[in-house]
């Protein structure tokens, strides 16, 4: 146990900026004696010591590090319980937002491959990166992100889930599954995680992606022997041209079967209604343990 010169003397700063740390991020708050003196632990000394050598070897701010002090401690204990739904509700959302936004990406990158390394990595994809992305869109429809931001951040994502989606192995005798957007549609990192969240329950999946022109896909889809295809619109001006596809294919390849993801999914119409699926990854888990393929 240490008094504020002590500890100060410890960690290299003065006893101002003790208090200055204390009061303005409120993440490493020493102990106090009935008569109001703080006293620091050991605890509160490596914690320090750990936001400046953090802040150093990352070239952050103050408030960055202890954010992620703070961030860290909280998924220590959201581990024990086994829940880290509470992820999207931490400051380190906003913290990664700001450095990408920055085009900053030594942060990110540490902070996302510190919880990868710590948690599932469904689970951080669906409870930081999906809720990063929904931030871009609202920032981007407020005129407070630039195109080249939100492309940025994206790019981002999209190469981290890529990663993964690219690591997983896969038998020959797994069914298929094929992953597409609609002609002219050019968002795909959530078809990209339904696909990662397929392969890793063994289904290979053949991931084509954004804006795929349907008379290219008829052999495809015949020649691997395509069980599943799995679609992702965000545009409503696009759900014809998903219809229409599903529509002809159906008509050659009797037996099909479909998914349907992405903002304007629950835009199709009525006929259609009974393939969408939501973002939600324990909807997607139901959807598979009621599919034909979780016996696979």
């Amino acid at each position: 146990m240490y008094g504020i010169k002590k500890a100060a003397a410890l960690v290299g700063l003065t006893p101002i900026t003790l208090r200055a740390w204390e009061q303005r991020y409120g993440v490493i708050v020493p102990e106090r004696t009935k008569g109001g003196t703080r006293i620091y632990t050991e605890q509160n000394i490596n914690d320090l010591l750990w936001v400046i050598q953090y802040k150093k070897e990352h070239k952050i701010s103050v408030q960055q590090a202890m954010a992620m002090l703070k961030g860290l401690k909280k998924y220590d204990n959201d581990k024990h319980l086994g829940n880290i739904t509470e992820l999207r509700d931490t400051q380190i959302l906003d913290n990664i937002f700001e450095a990408l936004a920055n085009y900053q990406t030594v942060y990110a990158t540490h902070t996302i491959n510190t919880l990868l390394s710590t948690y599932d990595s469904e689970d951080v994809f669906h409870h930081v990166c999906l809720p990063l992305l929904y931030k871009v869109g609202e920032e981007w429809e407020k005129g407070n992100l630039l195109v080249a931001q939100e492309h940025f951040i994206s790019q981002f994502i999209r190469q981290k889930i890529m990663h993964f989606y690219q690591a997983i192995d896969y038998a020959q005798t797994h069914p298929k599954a094929l992953a597409i957007c609609p002609p002219q549609e050019l968002h795909n990192i959530g078809l990209l995680l339904f696909s990662l969240f397929l392969q890793k329950r063994n289904v290979d999946v053949l991931f084509i992606g954004e804006n795929t022109p349907i008379e290219d896909l008829v052999s495809l889809i015949e020649i691997n022997h395509i069980k599943l295809i799995c679609f992702s619109v965000t545009m409503e001006e696009h759900i014809n041209d998903l219809e229409a596809f599903i529509e002809l294919i159906s008509q050659q390849k009797p037996g099909l079967d479909f998914v349907i993801g992405g903002y304007a999914a629950p835009k199709v119409s009525e006929t259609y209604q009974h393939y969408v699926i939501s973002g939600e990854i324990e909807d997607w888990k139901v959807w598979f343990k009621q599919s034909t393929f979780s016996s696979k």
